[in-house]
């Protein structure tokens, strides 16, 4: 799996994310249709992605803004850190509620598995159906990259303790 720190490269507006996954200071937000920029050090074309995870760690906090209410979580002792960065990241989409994170953190990165797949086209790479798009890859797949062992294979060295999931539907 290939990770960039190109979190300035990626919009995750139209993205989909059902879930994100928590360990001690580190959060993984997995993600299906991310949308990569144009002029990114990946490729450099505006294109999409199949499956991908943001991967923020050393978090002091998370701000959960969504439809219905705000939930705000201290994760610790990364809050005594100064010149720490903040994001805004939208989880969710398609089928789920919409949040927007604000995530303050000390670093972030952009994994992207070896079979997962790009294309200049949003459409290719639709988790489920909607008004306006058919499903394009199948549900199984979108169970299984979803699922907290997933998480746990693919991400075992940097997670402190077992992930705790927190599901948007």
């Amino acid at each position: 799996m290939e990770s960039y720190p190109i979190l300035e490269f990626i919009n995750t507006s139209e993205a989909y994310s059902k879930s994100v996954f928590l360990s001690k200071e580190t959060i993984i937000i997995p993600y299906v249709n991310i949308n990569l920029l144009t002029n990114n050090p990946v490729n450099g074309i505006n294109c999409f992605v199949d499956f991908s995870f943001l991967v923020f760690q050393g978090v002091a906090s998370i701000l959960f803004e969504g439809s219905l209410n705000t939930v705000s979580l201290d994760l610790g002792q990364f809050s005594l850190i100064q010149n720490l960065n903040s994001e805004k990241v939208v989880v969710g989409g398609y089928t789920v509620k919409i949040a927007e994170l604000e995530v303050i953190f000390d670093k972030c990165f952009w994994y992207v598995p070896k079979e997962s797949r790009f294309s200049e086209k949003m459409a290719d790479f639709i988790p489920c159906d909607t008004p306006n798009f058919r499903a394009t890859l199948p549900e199984g797949k979108i169970q299984s990259f979803f699922s907290e062992n997933n998480i746990a294979l693919l991400f075992d060295k940097i997670l402190a303790e077992r992930v705790k999931k927190i599901v948007f539907d």
